[in-house]
């Protein structure tokens, strides 16, 4: 089959329809950390075809044997329109947005996911990929003193070398990194200051009374990927659950200046 554009990994798409967008690639569906595996003879385009795969198949396996059903609904929701309503009755026990709450203010956004979930028991997942240009000391730029960006520079190196010896996908990483010093800095200054706006985006003039907020996780540095600094997070607005760390099976704590970093149930 002969490819549709230069780059091998640029995902295909049907005839008629746009040109991708940059970026979009099939190494954005994946973390560094799940290239980190396989063995030896395996090159990272290998990797993925093998991951991707692997999830293709086992997302099979459950519509076979039917333990998962999909229905596509293509509707507009606002806090005012009856799919809010829908998604509430069905009593959702999980809710993935996505990024959708880049796209509206915090406090709209909070406003809507407590609607859908107002029935309870619910676990919210989602993760931002614009947090940073609302954060001041993300960007390297941001600040003309050059001692400090001296710092931040080695820093950012030894951040890197640290990764390259613990993650599971560390090893896959050349160092120093061959990618502009605005990536790299950027990722690092985004691991100091992503709790920050964590504690302003769940803030209770905001998110509202009562939220908990599981877990906020920062991805392994990924030079693959078209954003690095996806903020992950998992909450709640249901008082009566009480998250735990899966670690220690201790209770999360409600501290917003330490929200986990490890996974939670």
């Amino acid at each position: 089959e002969e490819p549709e554009v230069g780059s091998l990994p640029m995902w295909s798409v049907p005839d008629g329809t746009a040109p991708n967008a940059d970026g979009e690639m099939a190494f954005n569906a994946v973390d560094l950390d799940d290239l980190g595996g396989g063995r030896e003879d395996e090159d990272i385009a290998e990797r993925l075809s093998r991951v991707l795969l692997q999830r293709l198949e086992r997302l099979r396996g459950w519509l076979q044997r039917g333990m998962v059903s999909v229905e596509l609904h293509c509707r507009q929701v606002t806090l005012d329109t009856a799919v809010v309503r829908w998604i509430a009755g069905m009593r959702p026990w999980t809710m993935s947005w996505s990024n959708v709450l880049d796209y509206m203010a915090p406090k709209v956004f909070h406003r809507l996911a407590r609607a859908c979930s107002a029935n309870g028991d619910t676990i919210h997942y989602g993760y931002s990929m614009n947090w940073g240009a609302e954060t001041y000391g993300t960007c390297i730029m941001d600040t003309d003193n050059l001692a400090v960006r001296a710092d931040v520079i080695k820093g950012a190196h030894d951040m890197l070398q640290m990764t390259s010896t613990v993650a599971p996908g560390g090893h896959l990483l050349l160092l120093p990194p061959f990618d502009t010093p605005l990536n790299y800095t950027g990722y690092y200054l985004a691991m100091l200051l992503h709790k920050h706006w964590v504690r302003h985006f769940f803030a209770a003039e905001r998110a509202g009374p009562g939220v908990q907020v599981g877990c906020t996780q920062m991805h392994t540095y990924n030079p693959l990927a078209h954003n690095s600094v996806r903020l992950t997070m998992l909450w709640t607005y249901d008082e009566s659950i009480q998250l735990q760390d899966q670690a220690t099976g201790s209770e999360v704590s409600a501290d917003m200046d330490m929200p986990a970093d490890c996974n939670t149930s």
